[in-house]
């Protein structure tokens, strides 16, 4: 029940306490919500990318899979962001009452972090 009522109060602040900011991609090619259902959300395509090699040039190609590496960075970088702010937050809390809470306190609080990137 903690946990819902610290979540639940990170939510209605629409806080994270990260203090770097991770270098977005213009989603020319593949945008926000197709990478964080891809790789957050676990609601993805089977052939991830694949779309990169249907296009019109070589040129467009290339560019399309340097956009696709640019979002692995991305996620990775607020990924490492959320889970500091979080277990940051959670640590000055001290609500959890063991490590399995904690980590799945962590494990939330970093996917509905990226679920504020989509409103």
């Amino acid at each position: 029940m903690k946990v819902i009522i610290a979540l639940s109060l990170l939510l209605s602040l629409n806080v994270t306490m990260a203090k770097t900011q991770c270098e977005k991609p213009l989603g020319v090619y593949t945008d926000l919500e197709m990478v964080l259902n891809q790789f957050v959300f676990n609601n993805g395509n089977p052939n991830w990318g694949d779309w990169c090699y249907e296009l019109e040039s070589k040129n467009e190609s290339i560019q399309c899979n340097e956009e696709l590496n640019k979002w692995d960075e991305f996620v990775t970088c607020e990924v490492t962001r959320y889970d500091s702010s979080c277990r940051r937050w959670a640590d000055k809390e001290g609500f959890a009452s063991s490590h399995s809470e904690y980590e799945q306190f962590i494990d939330k609080c970093i996917t509905e972090n990226f679920r504020m990137l989509l409103d």
